[in-house]
């Protein structure tokens, strides 16, 4: 038995997991949700199949879609990764776009 399943919580994110795991990620994924582009519509969810668990962040946005998918054993770790990952993809594109947009007001 996951040991994430203790007081099992059933959730909008897809798995049973305990209040505490829930209320970790649910707050880690607001603070995610906030540094993503203004308009954007994100989803995360999770599924348990051969004891694993999988795990996935979408994040669409006008422009661009941010996107992560990982699997492991442990429920915290599954998260982890995916939230660095898009961290990682949204710090390039914030970089990218200010490196356009000052390129653009120079050349103007």
């Amino acid at each position: 038995m996951n040991k994430h399943k203790k007081k099992g919580f059933k959730n909008a994110f897809g798995i049973e997991m305990s209040i505490h795991d829930y209320f970790a990620i649910e707050n880690r994924f607001e603070a995610l949700r906030e540094i993503a582009p203004a308009v954007s519509v994100s989803h995360l969810e999770f599924e348990e199949k051969d004891g694993l668990i999988y795990g996935r962040i979408k994040i669409r946005s006008l422009n661009l879609d941010f996107e992560s998918e990982h699997q492991d054993k442990d429920l915290l770790t599954v998260y982890n990764y995916l939230e660095i990952d898009i961290l990682d993809q949204i710090n390039i594109w914030k970089k990218n776009r200010f490196q356009k947009q000052a390129a653009e007001y120079v050349v103007a």
